[in-house]
């Protein structure tokens, strides 16, 4: 049976094929827009007086008319490989929290906390565990949002154990002040900090620069309670408002994002621990926004008790689809989960072909030169250009699906120079603070980095967790891929993963002595990962990177 899904959210919308219980291929709609999240979204009217008009107008009530347009963009990508997919379809299941009608035939609405526990838990290699969905907000119903939802799943089943909701309590309606959200604490200190409210990953970045000074301050109103975390975000606002108003500057931004990070550490192990004693299940399976918080997960694999943890390469709203078209594979249809020797494949957009490789080529062939490889020698080849400190991006094949770059859509460089981080975030305009990210083989790993003892790590190819060099020696040898704070958001690879990055990642260190590459998202500032081969051409001309690897095409600018 063929199932779309869909994740009609309001912001990082997409959509999935699953194919008798497997997943095909998948797109997040902002690939395909161009628009980060799928919303332009201006920081100044995330406030207590504006904020709420603009979520009504333009956020929340999407037209019929809008959601179709959404659809068939996703069916005019699936088409380019199978151009009778939209007739083969026999289900739709997906998530639509606007409360908009969904214009398409036989669709199926699930809940959006279960979409997403569905995406934890049929892509994860367990037949049972505990699935922890925590996030911003979820389904509304009795004059409340869902905020966290507690699972137990087993077999092809999932199972609610324990929900906790919060309300609005302000007279403009606003998110902002919806209480028990961990994800709206989060979003509202990125805003206020100057990031907007989709800046967590950059409040992430500065909190390790800062101390949390201001933990006793801000818990007063974020109070433990026996089964949940009562939060109060109106007061919370009010509070680092007037924090971060007094001042500034980059050092006091520093210390309101790390109190809020050790607040949102303690929230999450709180509910990691809470799950645990519930269900007694050795694994856990983890979704939602708040999942993407690599220090807080560390956190969870360190301290909850679990003996194996799974997170999803998206476990944002952006793999809600995936989740929502797995809960029809199994739930709907009652089929059973079997277990898995492994993690799925990320790589899961259309794979270009050589024809359209060359067509992106020849409109931009004025600006850059190229050169036709053979498979072999792209690997040897691009590990000295990494080993002389040129930038490379890297095109291959289908691109990944979630937030980071995995390999497919990534700009590589190496990790040995402190100089190679701040070109990168010259490159891509980003802030001085912001780290990037390593990526390594499974087999070096031990060698490196630190590993928790007794629990394993199931998503250490998606770049979910923060892990620490085995001692000093090792953070100087590679300055650029480790982060002020002694930690590195790791991508750790088997040559079933990705051979050629595998194999790429043989040859520098057979150079090097490193078996260790800087790997960061392909794109540049205000623009979402590339997903066509015209779009890395038209990113590769406009930025200061050195070479770009086109499948085996090698290409340089002129």
């Amino acid at each position: 049976m063929t199932i779309l899904g869909l994740s009609l959210s309001p912001h990082d919308s997409s959509a999935a094929i699953v194919e008798n219980g497997k997943v095909s291929i998948a797109i997040e709609e902002e690939r395909l827009s161009h628009v980060r999240h799928c919303i332009k979204y201006d920081n100044s009217q995330y406030n207590l007086k504006s904020e709420a008009k603009y979520f009504d107008s333009n956020f929340l009530n999407p037209s019929i008319d809008s959601l179709r347009k959404k659809i068939n963009r996703f069916y005019k990508y699936f088409k380019q490989g199978n151009k009778h997919i939209e007739e083969q379809v026999s289900m739709i299941v997906g998530s639509n929290l606007t409360g908009t009608n969904v214009p398409v035939d036989n669709y199926i609405n699930i809940n959006h906390h279960l979409a997403h526990a569905a995406h934890a838990f049929y892509t994860s290699p367990y037949t049972e565990a505990a699935v922890l969905v925590i996030d911003g907000a979820g389904d509304y119903f009795d004059d409340s949002f869902e905020t966290v939802s507690l699972y137990s799943a087993h077999g092809g089943s999932l199972h609610l154990l324990e929900k906790v909701t919060g309300q609005i309590n302000h007279s403009t309606n606003t998110i902002i002040a919806l209480s028990n959200s961990v994800g709206v604490l989060y979003q509202n200190t990125a805003s206020l900090c100057g990031f907007g409210p989709f800046g967590e990953g950059k409040l992430m970045g500065i909190a390790s620069y800062g101390k949390p000074r201001y933990v006793k301050k801000f818990s007063k109103y974020c109070v433990k309670k026996d089964t949940y975390y009562q939060i109060d975000n109106i007061g919370l606002y009010r509070c680092i408002a007037k924090t971060v108003n007094r001042d500034t500057g980059q050092k006091n931004i520093a210390d309101v994002a790390s109190s809020v990070q050790k607040i949102i550490n303690n929230v999450v192990l709180f509910y990691a621990r809470r799950i645990k004693e519930v269900t007694g299940h050795r694994n856990l399976c983890y979704a939602g926004g708040v999942a993407l918080n690599a220090i807080a997960n560390t956190k969870i694999l360190e301290k909850s008790g679990f003996k194996r943890v799974y997170i999803p390469s998206a476990p944002g709203d952006n793999g809600v689809s995936i989740g929502a078209a797995l809960y029809g594979h199994y739930q709907i249809n009652g089929n059973q989960k079997k277990i898995s020797s492994g993690v799925p494949p990320v790589y899961l957009g259309y794979k270009y072909n050589d024809k359209v490789l060359t067509q992106a080529i020849n409109k931009y062939r004025k600006y850059i030169n190229f050169e036709k490889l053979r498979y072999n020698k792209i690997p040897p080849k691009i590990a000295k250009l990494l080993a002389d400190d040129n930038v490379v991006a890297w095109f291959q094949g289908a691109s990944e699906f979630g937030p980071r770059a995995l390999g497919h859509r990534s700009i590589l460089a190496s990790p040995l120079k402190m100089s190679t981080r701040v070109r990168l975030n010259k490159i891509k305009s980003r802030e001085s603070f912001r780290p990037v990210a390593p990526m390594m083989t499974i087999d070096d790993l031990s060698d490196y980095f630190y590993c928790p003892p007794k629990v394993v790590a199931d998503s250490l190819p998606y770049m979910l967790f923060a892990y620490t060099p085995l001692n000093k020696r090792i953070t100087k040898k590679i300055p650029a891929a480790v982060h002020v704070d002694n930690t590195s958001r790791l991508q750790v690879l088997s040559k079933n993963q990705n051979s050629r990055l595998y194999v790429l990642l043989k040859e520098f260190a057979k150079i090097s002595e490193t078996p260790i590459l800087i790997n960061t998202s392909f794109n540049i500032k205000g623009e979402p990962m590339v997903e066509t081969p015209k779009d890395a051409i038209k990113i590769f001309i406009k930025s200061n990177i050195d070479y770009l690897v086109l499948n085996n095409y090698l290409i340089k600018r002129l």
